[in-house]
């Protein structure tokens, strides 16, 4: 939820349109998918991909997944777990980390490694810039996007992810706003 000098901030953006996007024009939900575009100069890829991974949520909604959990923490789970190594009959060994109670919920050991590496990658606490096109890390963002996968994000974290590692940022984290939702943009425009 924003705070109240953040949805000025916000309504400041929208009442003076100062990149001329055309806010005038647009409904609520198309100002907020605009301010949510990666099109914007960014900062440092790591410490962005960090900011984006623990503050964003995923949940696969299959089983108990229910409540969205931090990426960050998700993919620390995941690094963590025991991979599925064989089934028998209906039974899966290794951890089922969500919950989820699906044959993919257990974790296989691609997705362990995909995230293993990108966990440490993030929380080195080193600057390290990481090209994620190339070919090893987008087929490890993959292992880890989608519920047929590990279902730590979903495929629109894994754009953002690729975009922050290139230093492009969307213009609501170039304000400080974070992600800016339908109903943040319906508050700002009725502040006074």
């Amino acid at each position: 939820m924003p705070t109240p000098a953040q949805l000025q901030i916000l309504k400041t953006e929208i009442d003076t349109d100062p990149l001329t996007r055309g806010y005038a024009g647009m409904t609520d939900l198309q100002i907020a998918d605009d301010m949510n575009l990666f099109n914007r100069a960014g900062a440092a890829p790591s410490s962005a991909v960090f900011a984006y991974l623990a503050s964003e949520t995923n949940q696969t909604g299959q089983g108990s997944d229910t409540t969205a959990t931090s990426i960050l923490g998700r993919l620390q789970h995941v690094a963590e777990a025991r991979p599925k190594a064989t089934q028998v009959g209906n039974e899966y060994d290794g951890d089922d980390v969500f919950d989820r109670g699906t044959a993919s919920g257990h974790v296989k050991v691609k997705e362990k490694h995909a995230a293993a590496m990108l966990f440490a990658l993030v929380t080195s606490g080193q600057s390290v810039d990481v090209d994620w096109t190339a070919n090893a890390f987008d087929s490890a963002l993959d292992e880890l996007v989608g519920n047929a996968n590990a279902g730590v994000m979903k495929p629109g974290d894994k754009t953002a992810i690729v975009a922050l590692s290139q230093n492009i940022t969307t213009r609501g984290r170039e304000l400080g706003l974070g992600k800016v939702r339908e109903g943040h943009v319906t508050q700002a425009k009725a502040l006074p």
